[in-house]
């Protein structure tokens, strides 16, 4: 009796990964499968005096996204004004690039970054225009090619809200 029951909970185990897979994939279509992990909301370390910590990005990825306006306080953070509009681009986004997706995360967030904008319109560079509320954490951005894995990260920067910044 127990030797039937095995294979049945085997299978059973399979097809509620294959379920929870699925699932997983249809909420998470804003975020395309790049050929390595997204940058990381965790914190390495703190590196610089201006209190501001450094995000972890992957090996793979391609240049900096850039803020303006920014107080640029250190090469991987800038300080931005509370509720401020800012301009986010991403000026190395790899040729051949269709969309580009561009994501903030907060260690709050857990790991699901929030989508700040989406740029489909690169014949003028990988831009949007995006409010920054407040608080502390990694900015950067997909591109997305036509190609089967084609998707490449940009590295990661702390933005920081800041009374001082521009």
């Amino acid at each position: 009796m127990m030797k039937n029951k095995i294979p049945l909970l085997l299978g059973i185990l399979a097809l509620t990964t294959l379920s929870c897979s699925l699932i997983q994939g249809a909420t998470s279509s804003q975020t395309p499968t790049a050929s390595f992990p997204p940058p990381s909301p965790i914190v390495l370390s703190n590196t610089n005096s201006a209190n501001c910590l450094t995000p972890q990005s992957s090996p793979e990825s391609v240049g900096l996204v850039k803020v303006v306006p920014a107080q640029v306080v250190g090469p991987l953070c800038e300080y931005v004004a509370q509720g401020s509009q800012v301009f986010v681009s991403w000026p190395e986004v790899p040729k051949g690039s269709i969309r580009v997706t561009f994501y903030f995360n907060t260690p709050q967030m857990m790991g699901k970054a929030d989508v700040i904008g989406v740029d489909e319109d690169l014949t003028d560079g990988a831009g949007i225009t995006w409010t920054f509320y407040g608080g502390v954490g990694s900015l950067y951005a997909l591109s997305e090619g036509t190609a089967q894995h084609s998707a490449v990260w940009s590295g990661s920067i702390t933005l920081t809200a800041s009374k001082n910044a521009p």
